[in-house]
């Protein structure tokens, strides 16, 4: 730690001083302490900001690293009606949209010619979809480029073609592994209090999209099979 963090760490409240302690000592923080911690002002926050630039130093260094990505959204057309989306259209609204598989492909071979290093593939729930739909393009991409990193499908994607296919997350989430699906993003899982997330989106439950994703980490916990 620099001096500097030191003396910002001696001023501050205890309850506050205690949690940044334990975080640089390998500690897991609460959710109850990153509540306390959200509410940091004035030095506390400087004090906070200290200890994770400190984790970030003995994790990566001054390593910086970043992906050149393309999103490709394949659909619109989604059975959902969240109040707030823009971009989800309904199946018989002559806005929507569902690229066939040459499409997506073509646009990922677009973007590996200009020095992609990784494509995303996300998009409505669309009812024409089944849970081979999210495997088969998961193949196409792969082998139209091998070499290309796949983040695809939120949480709540999986959990849709989950149950189309009606198969278990983990055993969904295993089929697109095969498929070569390298990671998933957080989206679709930002409102986690399920009283707040009926107001505004009729979707998943938090429980069930976390769920999902704890599922994810499990399955990338061991190495994704070569394509």
């Amino acid at each position: 730690m620099t001096t500097l963090a030191n003396l910002l760490l001696i001023e501050t409240r205890p309850e506050i001083r205690a949690i940044l302690e334990k975080s640089l000592s390998g500690g897991e923080t609460s959710w109850e302490e990153g509540v306390l911690l959200s509410g940091a002002r004035g030095r506390e926050l400087h004090a906070l900001a200290a200890v994770a630039d400190e984790l970030r130093k003995q994790q990566v260094g001054d390593r910086v690293s970043y992906v050149v990505n393309r999103n490709i959204n394949f659909t619109n057309v989604c059975v959902k009606t969240c109040r707030f989306c823009a971009f989800a259209r309904g199946i018989r609204s002559e806005q929507g949209y569902m690229l066939p598989h040459d499409e997506v492909v073509a646009r990922v071979l677009q973007a590996k010619a200009m020095g992609a290093t990784e494509v995303c593939l996300q998009a409505g729930l669309a009812p024409d979809l089944t849970g081979d739909s999210y495997v088969q393009l998961t193949e196409a991409v792969r082998r139209a480029a091998p070499d290309l990193h796949i983040h695809a499908f939120s949480p709540e994607e999986v959990l849709f073609g989950s149950q189309l296919a009606r198969e278990p997350v983990p055993v969904f989430l295993a089929r697109l592994k095969e498929a070569g699906l390298g990671s998933l993003p957080g989206t679709s899982a930002e409102i986690l209090d399920d009283e707040l997330r009926k107001q505004s989106r009729p979707r998943a439950s938090a429980r069930s999209t976390g769920f999902t994703s704890s599922r994810a980490r499990t399955s990338w916990a061991s190495p994704p099979r070569p394509p």
